[in-house]
């Protein structure tokens, strides 16, 4: 029986001391590690689930401090870059105000380009080079935006050369443009052919009705090139048929087999005439009020059972007769052909295409023409102002041959050129607000008045400042076309010296100060592809510098009426209500901006026609436009700097090229002219690198306060774990004290209880 008892008091002595030595090991462990639940997750499994959520909440935000952390250095890199980029066009601003002294010699003005031209080259180098680990970070790569850029360029002049291998003899007569010159009276022959040209150009070029061509001699080659580029100068005639001098065109197209020619190659691939224009008020009574405005003629339709196969539209060729427009039920058979559509709408839109896209033999009266449609309106537009002319100078005619319809005019004569015309223009600083004319008494009431835009110089010679009748003046410079002023009978002033000459002057920049000029470029961004190849789009405004197209949306036709909408800086450009269920092939669509009516985008029409009569038309229409804007742009550079992915930031950063810049300009210091354009194309830039500037720092002040909240949350974190997790070391050493003391006492009585064993046996024996 006593060992019995002794057994018992052994095993329960053995199981307390297994227990302690357990609970000894996970208090040395707590200790050893200074987290409680080292040993086991079993000590506090709901402390264990909430502290390990915790700590890799604190893991994740340590990672997102390092982001920021990046995205700072990052930013960093980028403002020194911008630094360096406005450190540069203040010192090209000096240079260009340096250059702009009529002290300087043009020695010295070349040595201060050619500073210009490495500083200018240098900020293409600044941006296309500054990085961070490979991110460029200056060349437009972070813009999120589609930018837009503009053919600036001037297109191509029209020109056309006479070839005079025989000398004019005397009372012989040249027509040119329709006005006959005749020998003895218009000009004088020379001895040879070769001084009967130089004579005659002298004349021409001084002949105010030849105003917009330029004539130069070339031995026995009389060369004429229109001032203007563009399509229009191809309106210039020739008519060797009509002359009794004897010479050949060795350029030019022929209109007609009777000897008629015209000159070729104007292009309006680029600004040309037309394509700048002004709107406001003139503010001074010196000229003639209005800004002018081009021939038109509508021509309206109530239903579609107006037009009928065999119906035709009759528009001037331009030579005496007609090229005629035939509706067709079928395909088109030729290129006067107008396909009958399923709609009036559509049958409107075959007829615009056929009449833009018409070229060949007869087009003399087309091109000088734009028709457009807007709901049951086909509009026939002259692509300048004032009136549309054929060979003789008369009025180009339009006939109506439909079954149903009204025209609103036969004859394209209904345009003005008003008091200021500048549609001949193709310099791309005249935009906004042009100021600047200056003028030097050259006689009793006569002066010489010039304008600089933009390095182009314009002159005119006034031969009578105070004359009692109106008299139109126009202003010519070497590559930056011409533009015409109405100086009104009655108002204007005497001009005996220079002060007088200086106030005419004045009064000029009085007129101009309430206009705002305008041009129409070409979008060379945009890159028509699959469904709108061919189309083309032309944005109308007075600024072209650092524009992005930050949206675009199409709408189907709902209620037989669809819409187009493209947004540029803020700035939305819409559709009118004419937009029906389809844009046909060549058609063109006028969108208008809703806080300045000045300000168009064009979009034309390739050779596929666009369907908006469904949803998913409208939704194809508007991804092919997003596509061939380049939108969405780039994505900017993204960082995490929280604990989930909705906790990020988006860095942009805008192109700081010298190209993007100064959109395409070509800029130098070779002139006074050059230098002033140059200055004020730099304080531009200068703006755009200041606001690009400003961005960086807001990103860089936010991220800041980022750092500093991300750190907080760390240490919140961090806390609120180790209150769960980590060991009391306090408590834990005395738990630990204790469990040691407990396990010596068990050891104690467990020597004891054997002992008692083995004394028991001892007195058995």
């Amino acid at each position: 029986m006593t060992t019995s008892v002794t057994s018992a008091l052994q095993n329960s002595i053995s199981s307390l001391l297994g227990a302690n030595q357990k609970n000894l090991n996970k208090s040395i462990a707590a200790l050893a590690a200074g987290n409680r639940l080292a040993a086991s997750a079993s000590v506090d499994i709901a402390a264990l689930s909430v502290a390990t959520g915790l700590q890799t909440e604190t893991t994740t935000l340590r990672m997102a401090a390092n982001n920021i952390a990046q995205a700072s250095s990052f930013l960093q890199v980028a403002d020194g870059g911008l630094t360096q980029t406005s450190s540069i066009l203040d010192r090209m601003a000096a240079l260009s105000v340096q250059a702009n002294s009529g002290a300087l010699s043009d020695s010295a003005r070349q040595g201060l380009n050619t500073e210009f031209q490495s500083l200018y080259e240098e900020l293409n180098r600044i941006s296309g080079n500054t990085n961070f680990n490979g991110v460029n970070l200056l060349d437009g790569s972070l813009s999120t935006n589609s930018a837009i850029t503009t053919n600036a360029n001037a297109g191509t002049q029209a020109s056309g050369t006479l070839n005079f291998a025989v000398n004019v003899g005397a009372g012989q007569t040249i027509n040119l443009n329709g006005t006959t010159l005749t020998e003895g009276v218009d000009f004088n022959a020379g001895g040879t052919a070769a001084q009967t040209v130089n004579n005659l150009a002298t004349a021409l070029n001084a002949d105010s009705r030849f105003d917009g061509f330029s004539f130069t001699a070339n031995g026995n080659l009389l060369e004429i090139t229109a001032d203007a580029a563009g399509e229009a100068g191809n309106q210039f005639t020739i008519d060797q048929a009509g002359s009794t001098a004897a010479f050949t065109v060795a350029s030019g197209d022929a209109l007609t087999g009777a000897g008629v020619f015209s000159l070729s190659g104007g292009d309006n691939g680029g600004l040309s005439a037309g394509d700048t224009s002004a709107s406001g008020t003139v503010n001074d009574s010196l000229v003639a009020s209005g800004t002018g405005s081009a021939s038109s003629t509508d021509l309206i339709f109530s239903t579609a059972s107006d037009i009928q196969a065999g119906d035709t539209i009759q528009i001037d060729d331009g030579e005496g007769g007609f090229t005629t427009f035939t509706f067709t039920a079928g395909a088109p058979a030729s290129a006067t052909d107008i396909q009958i559509g399923s709609s009036l709408e559509e049958t409107l839109q075959n007829a615009a295409g056929a009449i833009n896209n018409f070229s060949g033999a007869g087009d003399y009266g087309t091109r000088q023409l734009t028709a457009t449609v807007d709901g049951n309106t086909l509009t026939l537009t002259g692509n300048t102002n004032g009136a549309l002319t054929d060979v003789n100078g008369n009025a180009l005619d339009v006939a109506l041959g439909t079954t149903g319809g009204s025209i609103t005019a036969t004859q394209l004569n209904n345009g003005s050129s008003g008091g200021v015309d500048v549609t001949g223009v193709t310099n791309s600083a005249f935009i906004g607000t042009v100021q600047g004319f200056s003028a030097t008494t050259t006689g009793a009431n006569q002066a010489t008045v010039s304008l600089n835009v933009g390095g182009e110089t314009y002159t005119a010679d006034i031969s009578n400042t105070n004359s009692a009748t109106s008299q139109t003046v126009r202003f010519t410079s070497e590559n930056g076309g011409y533009f015409d002023v109405t100086l009104q009978g009655g108002q204007g002033q005497a001009v005996n010296n220079q002060a007088d000459a200086d106030s005419f002057a004045n009064r000029l920049d009085a007129a101009f100060s309430g206009l705002t000029f305008s041009q129409n470029r070409d979008v060379s961004s945009f890159q028509p592809t699959g469904q709108l190849i061919g189309s083309s789009l032309q944005l109308n405004g007075s600024n072209f510098s650092n524009l992005n197209v930050e949206n675009v949306q199409v709408n189907n036709a709902v209620g037989g009426v669809g819409s187009v909408e493209i947004t540029i800086n803020g700035e939305t450009y819409r559709t009118g209500s004419g937009l029906g269920r389809t844009i046909g092939a060549g058609e063109s669509v006028t969108l208008t901006s809703t806080t300045n009516p000045n300000n168009t985008l064009t979009f034309t029409n390739g050779i596929h026609e666009i369907d908006l009569s469904t949803t998913s038309g409208a939704e194809n229409f508007e991804t092919a436009l997003k596509h061939d804007l380049g939108i969405p742009g780039n994505q900017g550079a993204g960082f995490q700097i929280g604990s989930s992915t909705s906790d990020a930031v988006n860095l942009t950063i805008g192109n700081v090229s010298a190209d993007s810049l100064f959109n395409g300009q070509s800029l130098n210091l070779l002139t006074q002219a050059g230098a002033a354009a140059a200055f004020d194309a730099i304080r531009g830039a200068q703006d755009y690198v200041t606001s690009q500037r400003a961005d960086v720092g807001s990103f860089q002040s936010a991220l800041d306060f980022a750092a500093a909240n991300v750190q907080s949350a760390i240490q919140n974190q961090e806390a609120a774990r180790a209150a769960l997790e980590d060991t009391d070391i306090a408590a834990e050493s005395t738990n630990n004290a204790k469990l040691m003391v407990q396990r010596q006492a068990q050891v104690a009585l467990l020597a004891q209880s054997n002992k008692m064993g083995s004394n028991m046996l001892k007195l058995i024996q």
